[in-house]
């Protein structure tokens, strides 16, 4: 009896147990059924978040083959075959965004209301400019900017806003602050190794706190200190080099942050510089702005270099480092095949006009495809830059600048020189008359056989290649890259050969 009431008890302990158990499990089943629910939902969000990006994605590469598409066709009349016209628009993500890395933003004041009893604060908000108005970056980065300079640009903000709400008297920072217009940014085309910054002004800087405000008093000397000052704490803080203030006829600078190489020009000019790696393997050539990639068993390298290329502030530099090497590696290539299609090949003597800092000039010259070069360039900054490159590459035998406007010495400096190959890279507005003078009949020194042509206005490159095409020369090969993704604009690559004589 003792023994059946023990098995009633542990029976009932089992069912208790049990129905325990159950309602557990039930209570389990629907929280967790109810979670399963959210986590779905959040899933399902997830997949529209991803499917959106997708969308924006393929909206953007699509927008990237058909500008170059375009070009193409209005490219196509100087390309007798479709072997001499290629297409190298975006394929991934990398190219469309994070690329640049020289822009300038305009910078304007937005009121902020903190509470119903505070006073209403202002917030500094980068913006771009469209059809004349700005279009505030609410994300307060700049996508196309590359990594390094979208670091900068929110720590600036993140700094200047964060006491936005205070009076001048309280605010470290209210002299960078007034009259505040624009900020140029600027890095090396590495985007982890230099990143400068100026803050542009509307009116004389400190001027207007001279007489009036937290310097009452002081003198104009004093408050650039001031500013100064302020602009060394930022910097601290953003991460950038130095940072800068201009107004009219006036140009402050911060403490130059140490550990970095842009002041190693006789001249101190500031400015960023890199390192480009040049390698040649298996017959083709290769740019690189970091380590090749290491050759596998099937690969052969054969030669390799690395070329140094420091960029004066304020003057012009390639704002795409993609669309910049991939530039370089299409020169390589189309100087390697002259090379190659050339009686005596191996002395090749090149003309560069408007070489800029020697971007190109010196690594071609370090290649060895070509035995002499001649650069002229118009700006100061740019010549002096070059010069600078040209020693601290150890070139001064192999290449000579020459200072003058590209036209004019076109048309009055070559004298007897002979030279085989023309390399032009003009602005926007294509090339001087008296330069294309010179490509079609050469000059006392004999005629030129190639032309390499990098252009950015596809209206100027047709004008120009309907004078160059029309008796003496013959596209041999054309390629098109997407210069700014997100714009309209283009960068051809053109060769062009000297016509045969039937």
């Amino acid at each position: 009896m003792e023994g059946s009431k023990g098995r009633h008890a542990v029976l009932a302990a089992t069912a208790i147990a049990s129905t325990a158990c159950l309602a557990a499990a039930f209570w389990w089943a629907r929280t967790n059924n109810n979670d399963s629910n959210k986590i779905s939902d959040n899933h399902h969000n997830h997949d529209d978040e991803l499917l959106e990006e997708d969308e924006r994605l393929e909206t953007a590469l699509k927008e990237s083959r058909d500008k170059l598409q375009d070009t193409a066709l209005s490219l196509q009349q100087f390309c007798p075959g479709s072997s001499t016209l290629q297409m190298k628009p975006c394929i991934r993500l990398a190219q469309l965004r994070g690329y640049r890395c020289r822009f300038t933003l305009q910078v304007i004041v937005e009121p902020q209301q903190h509470d119903q009893d505070s006073a209403t604060a202002t917030r500094l908000q980068f913006a771009i400019r469209k059809d004349g108005k700005p279009i505030p970056l609410n994300s307060g980065t700049y996508k196309f900017a590359n990594v390094g300079l979208r670091a900068t640009m929110r720590k600036i903000l993140d700094v200047l806003n964060r006491r936005g709400e205070k009076d001048d008297d309280d605010d470290p920072f209210f002299l960078l602050k007034k009259n505040l217009t624009s900020v140029s940014f600027l890095s090396s085309w590495d985007s982890q190794k230099f990143n400068l910054v100026t803050f542009h002004y509307n009116g004389p800087i400190g001027d207007d706190v001279v007489a009036d405000g937290p310097t009452q008093g002081q003198t104009r000397e004093q408050a650039h200190s001031l500013w100064r000052a302020q602009a060394s704490r930022l910097q601290e803080h953003c991460g950038a080099v130095l940072i800068s203030g201009r107004a009219k006829k006036v140009l402050i600078r911060s403490c130059l942050r140490a550990n970095n190489a842009i002041i190693n020009n006789p001249d101190n000019e500031i400015g960023t510089d890199d390192i480009i790696v040049l390698q040649k393997r298996n017959e083709a050539w290769n740019a690189y702005l970091s380590a090749p990639p290491p050759a596998n068993d099937t690969e052969r390298v054969q030669y390799e270099t690395d070329a140094y290329i420091f960029k004066p502030e304020g003057a012009f530099c390639h704002p795409n480092s993609n669309v910049m090497l991939e530039a370089l590696t299409w020169m390589l290539g189309r100087l390697s095949w002259i090379s190659q299609e050339t009686p005596n090949g191996n002395k090749l003597e090149m003309l560069e006009l408007y070489c800029g800092c020697g971007a190109h000039t010196i690594p071609i010259a370090k290649s060895g495809l070509v035995t002499k070069v001649t650069c002229v360039e118009l700006d100061d900054r740019l010549v002096s830059a070059c010069q600078h490159n040209i020693r601290s590459n150890g070139l001064q035998d192999l290449v000579r600048v020459i200072s003058q406007d590209a036209g004019t010495w076109a048309k009055y400096g070559r004298r007897n020189h002979h030279y085989d190959i023309l390399l032009v890279d003009p602005p926007r507005q294509g090339l001087d008359d008296d330069v294309k003078r010179l490509a079609l009949n050469g000059g006392n020194g004999g005629i030129i056989e190639d032309i390499i042509y990098i252009s950015c206005g596809r209206d100027a490159l047709v004008r120009d290649l309907k004078v160059l095409t029309q008796t003496h020369f013959e596209v041999v090969d054309c390629t098109l890259v997407d210069l700014f993704p997100g714009t309209d604009s283009v960068e051809s690559l053109v060769h062009l050969r000297r016509k045969k004589e039937r």
